[in-house]
């Protein structure tokens, strides 16, 4: 699960600014957007709409959890033929795609048999582990490069029939692109907007200032904060593997993030990994790649291709951190 706690701290405002807080729900999770509102802006009612409109469109096409949506129908299709989808799809995949191969095949967008047979996707398994066999069986099914996309005209197919993907480690970054270009458009300069965790800013806060952003300490229980960062106007994602988990019998934790090499939920020592990058879908992707890369080739992936990277790391029961270079620039001041 990705999360970032954000801050927003409401001062006195003047007649003419109001605090604005908008809310719903989407693609099994919440989205939030904060800002300051005044006589030019649209009403709120209006603003409200408009993204519910646009993240329900969003979720016709990209969810696994719906039976009608555009992504599932291409999952239960078994032609290897050129299949029409709606352009967003194809962009969304093109970019997971090209995340996949940079990652060296450790992030893939076709791991869907496997997020289902673990339990992470729309069925439940109540705990139950997976036999070798049936992860084996899984892996056959398994490989980006069983996956080809056209942009022009959008279009998906399958190298093998029984394929199938999931967008969920990106498309809630995308949708954070779509709806903030939404809220330039209707004229809203300063916002802090998030979709299930993944977010960016615009602006300043009502204090004048750039927006500050919390990254969650990951500890079980209450959240609390491990570092406080100023995006600047840049898309901020966290992949972790401390909320969407769940143990067997033997109270083994197995984490949502599923290595396609192994079949595996992903086993190494980092906790989190906090992204930050212009586009939200890029941060959103290459958070969970960094999460399924391990910390030495993250490290290395992230410095090779001058990406701003946080890493939490565990050892034994404390918890330490590194960043790439890039990522300094959004710490204000000392660590939290």
């Amino acid at each position: 699960m990705l999360v970032l706690v954000s801050l927003f701290l409401l001062a006195a405002c003047s007649n003419e600014r109001q605090a604005v807080e908008l809310n719903g729900s989407t693609m099994g999770t919440g989205w939030s957007v904060k800002y300051w509102s005044d006589e030019t802006l649209p009403d709120n009612r209006q603003v409200q709409q408009a993204i519910q409109s646009q993240l329900d469109r969003l979720e016709q096409m990209m969810s696994t959890y719906r039976t009608d949506s555009d992504i599932s129908r291409f999952n239960h299709s078994t032609s290897t033929e050129w299949q029409q989808v709606p352009a967003e799809l194809a962009e969304v995949t093109s970019a997971a795609l090209g995340i996949s191969a940079l990652a060296d095949g450790a992030y893939d967008i076709t791991v869907e048999p496997l997020v289902e047979l673990w339990g992470f996707g729309p069925v439940k398994t109540n705990g139950k582990k997976p036999s070798a066999g049936e992860v084996e069986r899984a892996l056959q099914n398994v490989g980006y490069r069983k996956l080809s996309v056209n942009q022009h005209p959008p279009q998906l197919k399958k190298r093998h029939a029984n394929l199938s993907i999931d967008l969920s480690s990106i498309a809630k970054g995308y949708a954070v692109d779509l709806v903030a270009e939404q809220l330039q458009a209707l004229g809203i300069p300063n916002y802090m907007l998030e979709v299930g965790g993944e977010l960016t800013t615009k602006g300043q806060s009502e204090r004048g200032t750039p927006w500050r952003i919390a990254i969650e300490k990951p500890i079980d229980g209450m959240p609390s904060v491990q570092l406080v960062i100023e995006p600047d106007n840049m898309g901020v994602a966290t992949s972790g593997d401390y909320r969407n988990y769940y143990e067997d019998d033997a109270g083994m934790r197995f984490s949502h993030t599923i290595d396609p090499v192994t079949g595996m939920p992903v086993k190494n020592r980092m906790a989190s990994v906090t992204v930050i990058m212009p586009s939200v879908m890029q941060a959103d992707g290459y958070a969970t790649a960094l999460m399924a890369l391990g910390l030495d080739r993250a490290i290395e992936l992230a410095e090779k291709n001058t990406i701003a990277a946080y890493f939490i790391i565990r050892n034994g029961r404390e918890l330490h951190t590194e960043a790439t270079s890039e990522f300094a620039e959004y710490i204000p001041g000392e660590e939290q």
